[in-house]
C-alpha cells in the first residue's frame, strides 16, 4: 500500500461548522508532496479542539478533482474529495488512540499521520464499539 493509504487526519477547531466537512478534506499546501493519499484510502479524522478522533472517512477523488471542484484557499489550498463513513457521537481519546499508536503525538503543523492497516482497523473498530 502506498504511504497514505490509511491514517490520521489532524483537523482545526470549528471543522464541524464547515458545511462541506464530510465531502471534503482541507490539507497545507505542500502535504501533497509528501504523502501519495490515493482514492479509497481511508482516515480517522482526530479533532484537535476536542482531542478526540470522531469519524472515519474514505477518500473519494484525487487532488485535482479538489481543486477544480471546490477551489480552495486560506491556510488549506489542497483539499481531497471525501465520502464521510462514521461519524461517532463520543470519539476516541488521544489516550485511547495512543494505545494503539503509540508514537501518535499530535502538535500544530501535523496536519497528516500515516499509520498501518492493522492500527486502522483496531482504531475503527474501537470507534465504531464506542458509538
Amino acid at each position: 500500500m502506498e504511504d497514505g493509504a490509511f491514517g490520521i487526519k489532524l483537523v482545526w477547531p470549528g471543522y464541524f461548522e464547515d458545511p462541506l466537512a464530510y465531502e471534503r478534506m482541507g490539507f497545507p499546501r505542500d502535504t501533497n508532496t509528501r504523502f501519495d493519499i490515493p482514492i479509497h484510502s481511508k482516515m480517522l479524522v482526530y479533532v484537535t479542539e476536542y482531542q478526540l478522533v470522531m469519524t472515519v472517512s474514505k477518500v473519494t477523488g484525487t487532488w485535482e478533482e479538489g481543486d477544480e471542484r471546490y477551489s480552495p484557499t486560506g491556510p488549506f489550498p489542497l483539499c481531497l474529495p471525501i465520502e464521510t463513513l462514521f461519524r461517532s457521537e463520543y470519539g476516541l481519546s488521544l489516550k485511547e488512540v495512543q494505545k494503539v499508536v503509540p508514537h501518535f503525538r499530535p502538535r500544530q503543523g501535523l496536519s497528516y499521520f500515516p499509520i498501518s492497516e492493522a492500527e486502522f482497523i483496531e482504531l475503527e473498530r474501537e470507534l465504531h464499539q464506542k458509538g
